[in-house]
């Protein structure tokens, strides 16, 4: 496993975030049932309170709405691939005392750079593209999906397990997208998109991978 003994430590957390906005009719129950369901996933560890509270001195707590509601954002690991971990912090984005608009994940790019097997390159400040062979017939990629898809896959999973337990309204996945951004009706399969984006369908939801 990657030390992470110290999850908090500064350089783990720049870069900005890649999240996991969660849509829903939320409300405090609900909220409740969505966090059982994430601390019952063996891809998750965690949690604890405060970002810079080394291993000697932090202590676990419930992942709960208590936590969020106290400390702001309950911190945690997501193990990215083998015994590669990254540190996520979980939080709930209220608009008022009561309301939640999302729920989101957010995987800092900082601790996801360790964590991802030969790093995340210049991601996103520039992007290369990886060109298939002629007889292929499918078009360039853009070379951070190579770890940006298994990830998405991860955090899609999650986002399927939390909709078989709270119906959802949507769920967004991508590099600092907002929990006030528009919320997504549906797919637009003809559309190049850097935005993973999941919507309920007959069986669960169904996913839309980025392209981009």
């Amino acid at each position: 496993m990657i030390d992470l003994d110290e999850p908090g430590r500064p350089s783990d957390w720049t870069g900005g975030a890649y999240r996991l906005v969660v849509h829903c009719a939320w409300d405090e129950s609900r909220l409740a049932t969505a966090l059982r369901v994430l601390a019952a996933r063996d891809e998750l560890s965690g949690w604890w309170r405060g970002r810079g509270l080394d291993a000697a001195t932090r202590a676990q707590e419930a992942l709960d709405v208590a936590l969020l509601r106290g400390a702001g954002e309950a911190i945690g690991l997501l193990r990215v691939e083998g015994d590669r971990d990254a540190p996520l912090a979980v939080e709930a984005n209220w608009s008022d005392a009561t309301r939640v608009v999302a729920l989101v994940l957010a995987l800092p790019l900082g601790g996801l750079d360790r964590a991802v097997p030969g790093g995340l390159g210049a991601y996103p400040l520039g992007e290369t593209l990886r060109f298939p062979s002629p007889d292929q017939g499918t078009p360039a990629e853009a070379e951070s999906l190579r770890w940006r898809r298994p990830l998405d896959r991860r955090l899609a999973a999650l986002a399927g397990a939390i909709h078989a337990a709270v119906p959802l309204i949507a769920a967004r996945i991508g590099y600092e997208i907002e929990a006030t951004d528009p919320v997504p009706e549906g797919h637009d399969d003809d559309a190049i998109r850097d935005v993973t984006i999941a919507v309920p369908g007959e069986s669960g939801l169904v996913i839309r991978f980025a392209d981009s």
